[in-house]
Protein backbone atom coordinates (compact mmCIF):
# COMPACT_ATOMS: atom_id res chain seq x y z
CA UNK A 1 0.00 0.00 0.00
CA UNK A 2 1.38 3.37 -0.97
CA UNK A 3 0.69 6.51 0.98
CA UNK A 4 0.73 8.73 -2.06
CA UNK A 5 0.16 7.95 -5.72
CA UNK A 6 2.94 8.85 -8.14
CA UNK A 7 0.41 10.46 -10.49
CA UNK A 8 -0.91 12.69 -7.71
CA UNK A 9 2.66 13.81 -7.01
CA UNK A 10 3.15 14.78 -10.64
CA UNK A 11 -0.24 16.55 -10.55
CA UNK A 12 0.78 18.68 -7.57
CA UNK A 13 4.14 19.40 -9.20
CA UNK A 14 2.32 20.60 -12.31
CA UNK A 15 0.15 22.96 -10.23
CA UNK A 16 3.32 24.55 -8.84
CA UNK A 17 4.80 24.82 -12.33
CA UNK A 18 1.67 26.49 -13.70
CA UNK A 19 1.77 29.01 -10.84
CA UNK A 20 5.49 29.55 -11.48
CA UNK A 21 4.76 30.11 -15.19
CA UNK A 22 2.27 32.84 -14.35
CA UNK A 23 4.69 34.49 -11.94
CA UNK A 24 7.59 34.30 -14.41
CA UNK A 25 5.46 35.93 -17.11
CA UNK A 26 4.36 38.67 -14.69
CA UNK A 27 7.98 39.14 -13.61
CA UNK A 28 9.02 39.44 -17.26
CA UNK A 29 6.40 42.10 -17.99
CA UNK A 30 6.31 44.04 -14.71
CA UNK A 31 9.96 43.57 -13.65
CA UNK A 32 9.06 43.17 -9.96
CA UNK A 33 11.85 41.20 -8.30
CA UNK A 34 9.73 39.48 -5.62
CA UNK A 35 7.66 37.83 -8.36
CA UNK A 36 10.83 36.29 -9.80
CA UNK A 37 11.95 35.04 -6.39
CA UNK A 38 8.55 33.43 -5.74
CA UNK A 39 8.54 31.92 -9.24
CA UNK A 40 11.98 30.39 -8.64
CA UNK A 41 10.77 28.88 -5.37
CA UNK A 42 7.68 27.40 -7.02
CA UNK A 43 9.84 26.02 -9.83
CA UNK A 44 12.13 24.40 -7.28
CA UNK A 45 9.13 22.82 -5.54
CA UNK A 46 7.78 21.61 -8.90
CA UNK A 47 11.14 20.12 -9.87
CA UNK A 48 11.33 18.39 -6.49
CA UNK A 49 7.86 16.93 -7.07
CA UNK A 50 8.84 15.58 -10.47
CA UNK A 51 12.03 14.07 -9.03
CA UNK A 52 9.90 12.54 -6.25
CA UNK A 53 7.66 11.02 -8.94
CA UNK A 54 10.72 9.49 -10.60
CA UNK A 55 11.85 8.14 -7.22
CA UNK A 56 8.42 6.64 -6.56
CA UNK A 57 8.53 4.98 -9.98
CA UNK A 58 11.87 3.41 -9.05
CA UNK A 59 10.51 2.23 -5.68
CA UNK A 60 7.41 0.80 -7.38
CA UNK A 61 9.52 -1.57 -9.44
CA UNK A 62 8.70 -5.23 -8.71
CA UNK A 63 12.21 -6.00 -7.53
CA UNK A 64 13.84 -3.18 -5.57
CA UNK A 65 17.26 -4.75 -6.01
CA UNK A 66 17.01 -4.28 -9.78
CA UNK A 67 15.94 -0.69 -10.34
CA UNK A 68 15.79 -1.05 -14.09
CA UNK A 69 12.57 -3.08 -14.13
CA UNK A 70 9.33 -1.27 -14.93
CA UNK A 71 6.27 -2.54 -13.06
CA UNK A 72 3.84 -1.54 -15.82
CA UNK A 73 5.44 -3.16 -18.84
CA UNK A 74 7.95 -5.62 -17.31
CA UNK A 75 10.60 -4.30 -19.68
CA UNK A 76 14.25 -3.88 -18.85
CA UNK A 77 13.94 -0.09 -18.97
CA UNK A 78 12.43 1.90 -16.13
CA UNK A 79 11.23 4.77 -18.29
CA UNK A 80 9.37 2.87 -20.97
CA UNK A 81 5.97 4.60 -20.73
CA UNK A 82 5.24 8.10 -22.00
CA UNK A 83 4.49 9.67 -18.61
CA UNK A 84 7.83 8.57 -17.16
CA UNK A 85 9.78 9.75 -20.20
CA UNK A 86 8.09 13.16 -20.17
CA UNK A 87 8.62 13.47 -16.42
CA UNK A 88 12.31 12.68 -16.87
CA UNK A 89 12.57 15.23 -19.70
CA UNK A 90 10.83 17.87 -17.57
CA UNK A 91 13.03 17.14 -14.55
CA UNK A 92 16.22 17.45 -16.60
CA UNK A 93 14.95 20.64 -18.24
CA UNK A 94 14.03 22.20 -14.89
CA UNK A 95 17.35 21.30 -13.27
CA UNK A 96 19.29 22.75 -16.22
CA UNK A 97 17.12 25.88 -16.16
CA UNK A 98 17.58 26.40 -12.41
CA UNK A 99 21.36 26.02 -12.76
CA UNK A 100 21.38 28.52 -15.63
CA UNK A 101 19.22 30.92 -13.64
CA UNK A 102 21.64 30.75 -10.72
CA UNK A 103 24.75 30.93 -12.94
CA UNK A 104 23.66 33.86 -15.12
CA UNK A 105 21.57 35.56 -12.40
CA UNK A 106 18.61 36.19 -14.70
CA UNK A 107 15.01 35.06 -14.53
CA UNK A 108 13.68 36.35 -17.84
CA UNK A 109 14.06 33.02 -19.63
CA UNK A 110 11.73 31.42 -17.09
CA UNK A 111 8.82 33.08 -18.86
CA UNK A 112 9.60 30.87 -21.86
CA UNK A 113 11.01 27.65 -20.36
CA UNK A 114 8.63 26.96 -17.46
CA UNK A 115 5.35 27.26 -19.46
CA UNK A 116 6.72 24.77 -22.01
CA UNK A 117 7.50 22.30 -19.21
CA UNK A 118 4.08 22.81 -17.60
CA UNK A 119 2.29 22.32 -20.93
CA UNK A 120 4.32 19.19 -21.68
CA UNK A 121 3.43 17.73 -18.29
CA UNK A 122 -0.25 18.75 -18.29
CA UNK A 123 -1.80 15.92 -20.38
CA UNK A 124 -0.21 13.28 -18.14
CA UNK A 125 -1.89 14.38 -14.91
CA UNK A 126 -4.74 12.18 -13.66
CA UNK A 127 -8.24 13.41 -12.85
CA UNK A 128 -11.12 12.17 -10.66
CA UNK A 129 -13.49 9.65 -12.25
CA UNK A 130 -16.43 12.07 -12.52
CA UNK A 131 -14.28 14.46 -14.59
CA UNK A 132 -12.93 11.83 -16.98
CA UNK A 133 -14.98 12.78 -20.11
CA UNK A 134 -14.28 16.49 -19.69
CA UNK A 135 -10.66 15.79 -18.77
CA UNK A 136 -10.14 13.67 -21.89
CA UNK A 137 -11.49 16.49 -24.04
CA UNK A 138 -9.21 19.00 -22.32
CA UNK A 139 -6.24 16.68 -22.87
CA UNK A 140 -7.14 16.28 -26.54
CA UNK A 141 -7.44 20.03 -27.06
CA UNK A 142 -4.25 20.78 -25.11
CA UNK A 143 -2.31 18.19 -27.11
CA UNK A 144 -3.50 19.74 -30.35
CA UNK A 145 -2.56 23.19 -29.05
CA UNK A 146 0.91 21.92 -28.12
CA UNK A 147 1.46 20.82 -31.70
CA UNK A 148 0.16 24.10 -33.13
CA UNK A 149 2.25 26.22 -30.70
CA UNK A 150 5.32 24.10 -31.44
CA UNK A 151 4.86 24.57 -35.17
CA UNK A 152 4.31 28.31 -34.78
CA UNK A 153 7.43 28.71 -32.63
CA UNK A 154 9.63 27.11 -35.25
Amino acid sequence: MTLISPLSVIGYANVFLIAASILYILHFWLEISILGVCATGLTLIGATGILLYIGLQILASPNNNQHYLNSNTNSIFLFSDLTSVIALFCAITLVIYLIMEWWYNTRSTGAFVIPIVAIALFPHVSAPAYLQPIWQEIIRISTELEVIIGLLLF
